[in-house]
């Protein structure tokens, strides 16, 4: 084999090596996409008049935790802390373990049901957010169930509150786009859902604990 050929198969082999690591880092995308996204949360909640008193400093406070963090779930859970930063009103957690007894607040979330195909010209994708967020537990087991009870034995002075939704998302995008591009672009909006339904139920229930009860004011 001659130099300059075998120079050119060398020097073919590398650009292909930097496109296909670019395309699996570099966040870029030149497409159009078909997005579809459906949401449904709930809400339960419960306070006791002196829960006004500890409200503030309490909500504050968010620990969260994706499970499977690896993939589009990792996407996510980078997704769900700038939402929580853009807030500008959380001391944010994030827990790399399962939560533990003082990771509360708790926001629980995980990706279910995940059907992705990625080529750096065509990609489609089907997928479930599933999220809980709650003042007083760390139960794991939350995001998988179904029933909001409050826990038995919860100290009067606490609010109580829970938010469960699940959001469905299908995509199809054509173009140029990135293998990380494509992640944020599929779980940038759920995330942002996620943070919004939590901070409307928290500003729902300050709201109420601080309401004066009916027929109550200064003489």
């Amino acid at each position: 084999m001659k130099a300059p050929t075998r120079f050119l198969l060398v020097l073919t082999a590398v650009l292909l090596a930097f496109s296909v690591f670019g395309m699996l880092t570099i966040n870029a995308k030149i497409a159009r996409s078909a997005t579809n996204t459906n949401s449904s949360n709930s809400t339960a909640s419960g306070s006791s008049p002196e829960a006004a008193q500890t409200f503030a400093s309490a909500a504050r406070k968010v620990c969260f935790h994706v499970n499977d963090r690896v993939g589009l779930a990792s996407t996510l859970s980078w997704e769900i802390r700038e939402a929580l930063r853009a807030k500008n009103r959380f001391d944010i957690y994030l827990v790399n373990n399962e939560p533990g007894k003082d990771d509360h607040p708790l926001l629980l979330a995980s990706i279910e049901n995940p059907k992705i195909f990625w080529t750096p010209f065509y990609c489609h994708a089907t997928f479930d957010v599933k999220y809980v967020y709650a003042t007083d537990t760390t139960d794991p087991k939350l995001l998988q169930g179904a029933s909001d009870e409050f826990e038995p034995g919860s100290l009067p002075e606490k609010f109580q509150l829970r938010v469960r939704g699940t959001i469905s998302v299908t995509d199809t995008t054509m173009g140029i786009v990135t293998l990380p591009a494509y992640r944020k672009h599929l779980v940038e909006d759920p995330a942002k859902t996620i943070v919004e339904a939590m901070t409307k139920a928290l500003d729902d229930l300050e709201k109420k604990v601080n309401e004066k009860p009916e027929g109550s004011g200064t003489s």
